[in-house]
């Protein structure tokens, strides 16, 4: 079980920007909907997942004023990354076109990304052109963001929604 707290922890900090802090309540939720039992069942094993977290300086755990915890990433977060995703080396990412055959996305990972400029940009003065449209296509965008959508991904599918 510790295991499997320490994991939702983990995937819910990377998913957040690092100046924010995980709350109580998104670390309940999200660990019922990936164990499918709630968290406050569990609270010595938290608790032993937190000191090895704070010892390692992976995260930090604070006490709002409402008595409620929350988490934030320590100092060696990147060293917890490394630990939790051993084959990862790193998330570097240039594009140097967006309209290239085969770019290369990641280790050992390619994708064909066949947008012009000139879709690009005609998607960004339809954008401008539709303000409530432009709303909805970027919440839409952020879901994929969310899920871990490439670069190039995510621009294939800004250009498909403003057509």
């Amino acid at each position: 079980m510790k295991g499997k707290i320490e994991k939702v922890i983990f995937n819910k900090l990377r998913e957040l920007p690092s100046n924010k802090a995980l709350l109580w309540t998104d670390l309940q939720v999200a660990f019922d909907v990936a164990t499918g039992e709630s968290i406050g069942d569990h609270l010595d094993k938290v608790q032993a997942v937190a000191d090895e977290l704070e010892g390692s300086d992976y995260a930090r755990f604070e006490e709002l004023p409402n008595g409620m915890p929350r988490i934030t990433r320590g100092v060696d977060f990147d060293k917890w990354e490394q630990k939790m995703n051993p084959g990862d080396s790193g998330s570097h990412l240039n594009i140097e076109s967006l309209n290239a055959q085969n770019v290369q996305v990641g280790d050992q990972n390619t994708m064909n990304v066949n947008i012009t400029p000139e879709e690009f940009i005609d998607a960004l003065e339809r954008m401008q052109n539709d303000p409530e449209k432009a709303k909805s296509v970027l919440s839409q965008l952020n879901d994929f963001a969310k899920q871990g959508l490439s670069f190039g991904q995510t621009v294939a599918k800004f250009v498909g929604l403003m057509s």
